[in-house]
């Protein structure tokens, strides 16, 4: 968007500085003819100066770690999670030994839409009446799911 900005500005400011006026004008249009270059000029050269690249600018990583949510559990009320890191247990999500990845193919089905397709000719000329029609809103498609299989 800046660079569309910016060739805009400059493409303007050009055609304005290198067309000739038809006829002789008097000092106060080219005064006002001044103020608006230089108003041009300060705005295009702010957009550049904010656009370039400030290495001393500090910016925030792209992915910030959050600190890890400590349990805030009613005393009467603990999850086996919570309890299981109490006393030294980890409850890790491990496979069962002797299975794989299989990808298979599911059909999606197409998705249909009710509406009302109102009375017309039809290309014969003979009346038809109004009723409610199923459109296609999606094709149905084929979609690749990761399956789990255990021998």
């Amino acid at each position: 968007m800046k660079k569309l900005a910016t060739i805009l500005a400059v493409t303007i400011i050009a055609v304005c500085m290198t067309t000739v006026s038809a006829h002789a004008g008097a000092a106060r249009r080219h005064t006002i003819e001044g103020i608006m270059i230089g108003t041009g000029v300060a705005i295009l050269g702010a957009a550049i100066y904010n656009g370039m690249d400030n290495s001393h600018h500090i910016s925030a990583p792209a992915y910030q770690h959050r600190p890890p949510r400590r349990p805030h559990h009613r005393p009467h009320h603990r999850p086996q999670s919570w309890y299981g890191q109490q006393h030294g247990q980890s409850y890790g999500h491990h496979r069962p030994y002797g299975g794989r990845w299989e990808i298979t193919r599911v059909w999606i089905e197409p998705v249909y839409e009710s509406r009302w397709n109102p009375g017309h000719y039809n290309k014969r000329g003979r009346w038809v009446r109004g009723r409610y029609q199923q459109f296609r809103v999606s094709k149905g498609y084929y979609e690749e799911r990761k399956v789990w299989v255990t021998h």
